[in-house]
């Protein structure tokens, strides 16, 4: 959480007839935080600081962040810059051990920046709706390996500046030898994500279902299902249209998720994507291109659209940048991309 993205007039409001004083106005920042003040806040609570606010409201204006407000109190010479140096310190403390553990079994998929994705608006309006229900908020995204169900979540993430967390089943797995270490390290990740208002994404999450049980334990369904139940709890998952009726015909996921279909990309609003992250193709002879997706179609068959073509042209510019074939010697990029793709050319 950016305390500079949190407007102080909107605390302010928040605060509605109780007295607009300091220690209000954080107690607001402790329940969106969920780091706690320190007892030794209390001696304020019957503080009349409404002079203090004044104050900043005059140095900063009304609609100032709450990180301004941090910034001035830190250099007064006072009881508060000690308490507030002492709390953001616990808090910055806390996120990076929460960090920690989600790096640890995934990424940030807002970290990777992701331009918005073309052609995939009705969809991703649909996310932003669901993602904004008080209840049934979790999205069970559908489709084939390669359509962009995961492009799409990284670029929301994005676009909307949320926190939405990758996590990797194998990885939480690969250390888990002994009964019961999946279970606990699952139920961990579950915790922190719903006390710090993460939003987790698995990709084949279908796999979570009966991980965790052979062994004896709880299965990940199992564990997720209580979760799933509290509207403060969020995930996003994304699974094949074969996988999908596991949780189609689980009565428990049906009425938590919305299912989401990801279609496979025409060639034409594939090529205008290829055309937005490469723009030296527009010059490019049409014939070219579309010889190119000719033998995309033929070759790769069991692969979707956009996935084998970002993958044919990231492929083909990186070979170019290295001098290692030129646009006229298509046929040799052909035959190099079928040997990289483990197939006779």
């Amino acid at each position: 959480m950016s305390f500079s993205s949190i407007k102080l007039t909107e605390l302010v409001e928040k605060v509605g007839n109780i007295p607009v004083n300091l220690f209000n106005l954080l107690s607001l920042m402790e329940h969106k935080t969920n780091v706690p003040l320190n007892t030794d806040w209390l001696i304020f609570k019957e503080n009349d600081d409404t002079v203090l606010l004044e104050t900043i409201f005059k140095e900063y204006g009304t609609n100032t962040s709450l990180q301004n407000v941090f910034d001035y109190l830190l250099e007064c010479e006072s009881t508060y810059s000690n308490l507030l140096s002492s709390y953001l310190t616990q808090y910055r403390d806390q996120n990076r051990s929460n960090d920690d553990l989600f790096n640890k079994y995934g990424y940030n998929l807002k970290n990777l920046k992701q331009e918005p994705c073309l052609h995939r608006e009705q969809e991703q309006e649909l996310i932003k709706i669901c993602l904004k229900r008080n209840y049934k908020n979790n999205i069970m995204l559908i489709g084939e390996p390669g359509v962009g169900k995961t492009f799409l979540i990284a670029s929301i993430a994005h676009v909307l500046n949320l926190d939405i967390y990758y996590i990797d089943i194998s990885s939480i797995l690969s250390g888990s030898k002994y009964r019961g270490e999946f279970e606990k390290k699952f139920h961990n990740i579950l915790n922190e994500a719903l006390t710090h208002k993460k939003i987790l994404f698995f990709d084949e999450a279908h796999t979570i279902l009966n991980t965790g049980n052979s062994d004896g334990g709880i299965s990940g369904a199992d564990i997720l299902k209580p979760y799933l139940m509290r509207a403060d709890f969020q995930m996003i998952g994304a699974t094949t249209i074969d996988e999908a009726a596991i949780f189609v015909n689980d009565k428990a996921f049906e009425r938590r998720f919305n299912f989401i279909q990801l279609d496979e990309l025409t060639v034409a609003n594939t090529k205008e994507i290829i055309k937005s992250k490469h723009q030296q193709i527009v010059d490019w002879d049409p014939l070219l291109i579309d010889k190119i997706f000719l033998y995309l179609d033929n070759t790769f068959k069991n692969r979707n659209y956009p996935d084998k073509a970002l993958d044919f042209f990231d492929f083909y510019f990186s070979g170019e940048q290295l001098s290692s074939f030129k646009i006229d010697e298509i046929e040799k990029v052909f035959s190099l991309f079928n040997r990289m793709n483990n197939m006779l050319a």
